[in-house]
């Protein structure tokens, strides 16, 4: 049984977007916390990020953690069948 109803369709659609909508909301104050976590190091040591801070290097290092993420993620996330349904072709429909 394949789920082509417009009813799912509908149903995916509108739970990608409130996804993205979660990640939008999540994200914002994640990026406002990494110039505070830069800031409270700059007061305990002063001069440590240079004259300029460490703004961009610690968006960069989130930027290339997310992306690092979005490949090893999926990559990761394949495992093989448990051998209990190796047997079993109704379960991989």
């Amino acid at each position: 049984m394949t789920h082509k109803e417009t009813s799912q369709i509908v149903l995916l659609c509108a739970l990608l977007i409130l996804i993205g909508i979660c990640v939008a909301l999540c994200l914002s104050p994640l990026m406002a916390e990494f110039t505070y976590i830069v800031e409270a190091k700059e007061r305990q040591r002063p001069g440590l990020f240079g004259a300029k801070g460490a703004y961009a290097q610690a968006y960069g290092l989130f930027n290339t953690a997310w992306a690092a993420g979005s490949i090893v993620g999926p990559i990761v996330s394949i495992n093989p069948l448990p051998p209990v349904c190796a047997g079993n072709p109704a379960y991989l429909r």
